[in-house]
């Protein structure tokens, strides 16, 4: 989780460059941007995190999930917390609208 926000933090300096001022020191001015990276990230986790809630409470008793399943899907969305910003979106958009990955 560090990686990713560092690099996201990182990849928002590059992207909004030409507003950095001299006036203010850059540590300060990265410091600002990872805070607000890093609070977007545990928004978005908190996000997930109620939509599996939800999807697994809406299923109804009769369809509880087969011996291991849930254990699988735990682990596959631990894994998927743990892959880079980018393979995580094409992978989660992919997997949740069933898009092929070959492109």
């Amino acid at each position: 989780m560090a990686r990713e926000v560092a690099q996201l933090a990182f990849i928002k300096l590059w992207e909004f460059r030409h507003t950095l001022t001299d006036t203010i020191s850059l540590d300060t001015q990265l410091f600002h941007i990872a805070a607000g990276v890093f609070i977007d990230y545990l928004r978005r986790e908190g996000v997930q995190r109620r939509k599996v809630l939800e999807h697994r409470e809406a299923q109804p008793a009769a369809e509880a999930a087969p011996d291991g399943l849930l254990e699988a899907s735990d682990h596959l969305l631990s894994l998927t917390r743990s892959l880079p910003p980018v393979r995580k979106r094409v992978f989660c958009s992919a997997a949740y609208r069933a898009i092929p990955t070959k492109r």
